[in-house]
């Protein structure tokens, strides 16, 4: 009954005293956590699943190795199926080679593995989108192109669409998909705006009745609400928040004035919104990361007390796992991670007990799997993607593997292959 998940064990065992499940993580050879509370009948597929079903209050340590034979026995759950985690793939753009990589994920370790056929060389890739049934991915470049492809429902491989590349604005920096896959909106940094577009049952691309829409000075990094109804983008030159509510029938952006300012510091760059959409996360290059909260009625963003954290140096992407406990944060010129509880009540961002994780050079981009179990780092100068695994009790990061070079700049994530 034993699945291993790498650095991670998963066995399913039985209570008899108590009629729950429990899953033993054996990370090291030196420590066993347990994680019991978990009903009977309860449909365990992933870890996050694992993680929401149970209750917060039932981890318990056995250090120094060992079994938990003796609190608990194992020959009863012979139907029952182990959490498995789902494979998945992951796409990553090198922008100083034009290319654009798929990684098949594997589903016992996280660990990634470039895909054969799939490095298509067009353009100079800045971010790449995928629509939610995993059907379509849009390739951002920064020399005026989107570049659109249909997703192989087996493999995950790109093919290019017969519509060809769209032309764009001046450097594009990052491309959305909104959660209906109707609409596509492109940050154009150089033009100050977004660029607005609906998506057709085939993939292909119309620019919508009004084709942008402003921004402040330098936009970068897109971000849009778990409900859909709003859209965010920061602007680096102006050190703001440009914040739009999204028509539900065109999919056209209003914006809503004024911005949100960031408090001290330059150039917001990355954004994160908290997968329970009340809160709102922004990488200040100069070494902040700005908290906000987001009003649910009317998508406005408000500081939080305090507006800002002092980070290391060159925050630049953020990354909240799907439980919404834990934020991460890539720090480009210090060449780690910073890792972050959350305050499920206020949002406000707490360092973990060890406050940073080693990364490869220039840590750029990051991203996470569905299960709330890995995490992958794009590395700037190295090329390569570092993967980690989340520690489930106290959300530090570990090292699992660094990738060969390929990668560059941006990540992103795609999963139920």
């Amino acid at each position: 009954m034993t699945k291993d998940f790498g650095v991670l064990k998963l066995t399913s065992v039985y209570d008899a005293s108590s009629i729950t499940l429990a899953l033993i993580y054996a990370v090291s050879s030196t420590e066993v956590w347990i994680k019991t509370g978990i009903p009977y009948n309860t449909k365990i597929k992933t870890l996050a699943d694992l993680l929401k079903n149970a209750d917060a209050n039932t981890f318990y340590n056995k250090p120094n190795g060992g079994t938990a034979d003796q609190h608990l026995t194992k020959d009863v759950l012979s139907a029952f199926n182990p959490p498995a985690l789902v494979p998945g793939t992951l796409f990553s753009v090198n922008y100083s080679n034009a290319t654009t990589y798929q990684y098949s994920i594997a589903p016992t370790s996280g660990a990634i593995n470039l895909s054969v056929n799939t490095s298509l060389s067009k353009g100079s890739p800045m971010g790449v989108a995928v629509t939610p049934d995993h059907k379509f991915a849009y390739v951002v470049s920064s020399n005026h192109y989107l570049y659109p492809y249909s997703i192989d429902e087996g493999t995950g491989t790109l093919r290019d669409l017969p519509q060809g590349a769209t032309t764009i604005g001046t450097t594009s920096r990052s491309v959305a998909v909104h959660q209906s896959g109707n609409w596509l909106y492109v940050a154009n940094g150089a033009d100050n705006n977004i660029g607005q577009y609906s998506i057709a049952k085939d993939g292909s691309l119309t620019a919508m009745k009004n084709p942008t829409v402003p921004t402040g000075t330098s936009p970068a990094e897109l971000a849009l609400s778990p409900n859909g109804k709003y859209a965010y983008v920061t602007d680096c030159g102006s050190n703001q928040i440009s914040m739009y509510a999204i028509d539900s029938l065109s999919g056209q952006l209003s914006p809503l004035n004024p911005p949100a300012a960031v408090t001290g510091g330059s150039c917001a760059w990355g954004m994160v919104i908290h997968p329970s959409g009340n809160f709102a996360y922004v990488a200040v290059t100069s070494g902040l990361i700005a908290q906000y909260s987001i009003n649910s009625k009317t998508g406005v963003l408000s500081a939080l007390t305090p507006a800002t954290i002092v980070e290391t140096t060159f925050p630049t992407d953020l990354y909240a796992e799907p439980s919404g406990r834990y934020v991460y944060v890539v720090n480009r010129d210090s060449n780690n991670i910073s890792q972050y509880s959350v305050n499920q009540s206020t949002g406000v961002l707490t360092a973990l007990s060890t406050k940073t994780a080693a990364s490869g050079k220039y840590p750029f981009s990051i991203t996470g799997d569905q299960s709330g179990t890995y995490v992958y780092v794009a590395n700037l100068t190295d090329e390569t993607i570092s993967t980690y695994v989340i520690n489930p009790l106290n959300g530090l990061l570990a090292l699992v593997t660094t990738s060969a070079k390929k990668a560059n700049f941006g990540l992103f994530k795609l999963f139920d292959f």
